[in-house]
C-alpha cells in the first residue's frame, strides 16, 4: 500500500476548485454569461447522446426490458417481512439498468430469464404471507371492521355451502384485539427464518423448501404467533360469515 502524502498539499480538483473561488471572490471570475453557455453546451452534449441513433433492435430489446420495469414498479416498498424488499429492490435496479443499457444481444431469453424469476419470487412471497402476522393484520383488519359494523348473521355458509357459526361482535373484537397486540412480536421471534427467505438461492426448489419449512418450525415455537393464529382464525370465520350471508 502505497503510504500517504506527508505534505499539505490539496487534491488536484479540490485544489482547482479552491483557486477558483479566489479567483471570483476578487473579481476575475469568467464573464458574464459564460456560465450559461458553459452549461447549454454540457446539455446539448447530453442530448446529443441520449438521442444518438441505435438500431431497431437495440430500441426494441429496451422496449421489452421497460415492460418488465411497469410490472414491478414500487414492489420494494412494502415494509412487510414476507414482502422481501431488498429483493424486489435488487431486481428493480437490473432491470431499471436494462432498460437503459440492454445491447439487444440474446434479449429474448434475457428478458424471459428475468420475468421466471419474478414469477418464482412472487410465489415464495405468497408461501410466505401466511407466517407473517403483521401481513395478515393490514390484510383481514378492514373486513373484519365491516363486520363489526353490521348486525351479526343469524346463519351463513361457506363456500362449500356447509353451516357456518357465525362469532359474536366480542368476540371478533378480542381477536383483532390480540393480532394488533401480538403481530409484531410474532414477526420479532421469526426474524432469522425471515433473514434466511431473504439470503436463499431462490433457483433452488431445495433452499425454497427448507426456508419455508424452517420458518414453519420457528413459528410454531413462537407465543406470540401461536396467540395470533387463534385469534386469526376467529377473524377468518367472520369474513367467511359475511361473504356467505351476502
Amino acid at each position: 500500500m502505497l503510504a500517504p502524502p506527508t505534505g499539505r498539499r490539496l487534491p488536484l480538483l479540490l485544489a482547482g476548485a479552491v483557486l477558483l473561488a479566489g479567483a471570483v471572490a476578487c473579481g476575475t471570475g469568467p464573464a458574464p454569461g459564460a456560465t450559461e453557455r458553459a452549461r447549454a453546451d454540457e446539455t446539448a452534449d447530453v442530448s446529443a447522446d441520449v438521442s444518438a441513433d441505435v438500431s431497431a433492435d437495440v430500441r426494441a430489446c429496451r422496449d421489452q426490458w421497460a415492460d418488465v420495469a411497469e410490472t414491478i414498479l414500487d414492489m420494494d416498498g412494502d415494509p412487510m417481512p414476507s414482502s422481501l424488499s431488498q429483493r424486489w429492490s435488487t431486481i428493480i435496479a437490473g432491470v431499471d439498468y436494462q432498460r437503459h443499457n440492454a445491447s439487444g444481444g440474446d434479449c429474448v431469453d434475457a428478458v424471459e430469464a428475468q420475468v421466471q424469476q419474478i414469477s418464482t419470487l412472487r410465489q415464495f412471497t405468497s408461501r410466505l404471507r401466511v407466517y407473517d402476522m403483521e401481513f395478515q393484520l393490514r390484510d383481514i383488519q378492514p373486513q373484519a371492521e365491516i363486520y363489526l359494523n353490521e348486525p351479526v348473521p343469524r346463519k351463513a355458509t361457506d363456500e362449500n355451502g356447509k353451516p357456518l357459526a357465525p362469532p359474536t361482535h366480542a368476540a371478533v373484537q378480542r381477536a383483532l384485539a390480540v393480532l394488533e397486540e401480538q403481530a409484531a412480536a410474532a414477526n420479532a421471534q421469526l426474524e432469522p427464518a425471515w433473514e434466511q427467505a431473504g439470503a436463499i438461492d431462490l433457483g433452488s426448489p431445495d433452499a425454497i423448501r427448507n426456508a419455508v419449512g424452517d420458518l414453519d418450525r420457528l413459528a410454531q415455537s413462537s407465543p406470540a404467533f401461536g396467540a395470533c393464529e387463534q385469534a386469526l382464525q376467529v377473524l377468518v370465520v367472520a369474513v367467511r360469515v359475511t361473504h356467505g350471508a351476502e
